[in-house]
């Protein structure tokens, strides 16, 4: 099994968004997709997934495998229900599986060629039925479901009355049961809790198929991918490495490190190669020998030798130039550091929020039960607990 990109590039005019990218994964390989905000990463898993067609290039994978992809911000399914959406999801398997019996019972009919390939048709099917887990459907079911703690929401429940983590774990929880052999996931962690995220961890370590991620998450990067694909942010195209995130980091520290030292190494050749024009230039004359016979033309010629010699000079000088100015080795961009001066000097007050028993429900359900607290100046607070708490 493999998925192959072979030259894709897209442009939203004005703007190129990906340059000629090729990559291929195989086998059970998770990958991990980063890159700067913009810089296409969104953009190529739609691409993948087939949703947005390339302008040029070509995305394969092997015959019948089954693509899944969790955007980022995935379009809401109308007025169904969790049970809706996962009988949808378990709802292929079951459909396969009819296959699978249907073609049990023309095995006793066809005969010859007829059978030949009535039995093709079957071993390619089945391989398929059991890599998806199909025969365990129902035991996955209450696995992912519990794993995504989403079995205390009832399952007539509409998805749209969700909170948006609930939404996020339910459309993650259909995606992995339909088991695809190609997993596309944009940000799966942005909706999660930390032991949703941990549980997803242990689920993609034992998934079979090919994975590719795109994440900010550097700890789940870490758990899940064995190599790490950037897309450059100023280039549009790719650059690989193996290993997970902090091999990815250490490897691109290396790099920058390496990018500033030649670029420091060329500004000061340049800088040499320019004092070094000028004092030539400057020099002709005084280089020209004193000839000693009083004969004009004899001075001229000597004079002239020396310009000869001094111009060529300069002018290999200036070819050096001339090369390395036709091909420079950039700037690397400042490094972005966030030195955030907070003052509280200004306030009137050492109290900023009081919250006086505060409850909140929707319809029957009570997400804030008699809240009181206050902050005050100079705090810092992170606001924690599990999805749908309010």
């Amino acid at each position: 099994m493999h998925l192959s990109v072979s030259h894709v590039s897209k442009i939203y005019e004005p703007v190129t968004v990906l340059d000629d990218l090729s990559f291929v994964i195989s086998g059970s390989e998770r990958v991990g997709l980063v890159g700067a905000n913009g810089s296409g990463k969104s953009t190529l898993l739609r691409i993948i997934s087939g949703e947005v067609e390339p302008d040029s290039g070509v995305v394969a994978a092997s015959g019948g495998v089954e693509v899944g992809y969790l955007p980022q911000d995935p379009p809401e399914p109308g007025d169904a229900t969790i049970e809706d959406l996962i009988y949808q999801a378990a709802g292929e398997l079951r459909e396969l599986e009819r296959r699978l019996r249907h073609l049990e019972t023309d095995m006793t009919t066809a005969r010859g060629a007829a059978f030949d390939r009535v039995m093709d048709e079957y071993s390619e099917r089945l391989e398929q039925f059991e890599r998806r887990g199909g025969y365990d459907i129902d035991y996955r079911i209450d696995v992912v479901c519990a794993g995504l703690h989403i079995t205390h929401i009832p399952r007539d429940r509409q998805f749209k009355t969700l909170s948006g983590g609930e939404k996020a774990r339910v459309l993650l929880a259909t995606l992995l049961l339909t088991s695809p052999d190609i997993l596309l996931l944009d940000e799966p962690t942005n909706h999660l809790d930390f032991p949703s995220i941990t549980w997803l961890e242990q689920y993609l370590a034992a998934y079979s198929g090919i994975m590719l991620v795109v994440s900010h998450d550097r700890r789940f990067l870490n758990q899940t991918v064995t190599r790490i694909i950037e897309i450059d942010e100023h280039s549009h195209r790719l650059l690989e490495y193996p290993g997970n995130y902090d091999h990815y980091a250490q490897a691109k520290a290396r790099e920058r490190a390496q990018w500033e030292i030649d670029f420091a190494e060329q500004q000061d050749e340049i800088t040499e190669l320019r004092k070094a024009i000028r004092q030539a230039r400057a020099g002709v004359d005084r280089k020209a020998p004193a000839p000693r016979d009083p004969d004009k033309s004899i001075q001229e010629a000597h004079k002239a030798r020396a310009d000869k010699t001094a111009s060529k000079s300069i002018r290999s000088l200036e070819e050096r130039l001339r090369r390395i100015e036709a091909a420079p080795i950039p700037k690397p961009p400042l490094m972005m550091k966030i030195n955030p001066v907070l003052d509280a000097n200004d306030l009137k007050s050492n109290e900023i929020v009081r919250f006086e028993s505060v409850s909140k429900a929707f319809d029957d359900d009570v997400v804030l039960n008699d809240l009181s607290f206050t902050l005050r100046s100079g705090q810092r607070v992170v606001l924690v607990g599990p999805n749908g708490a309010g």
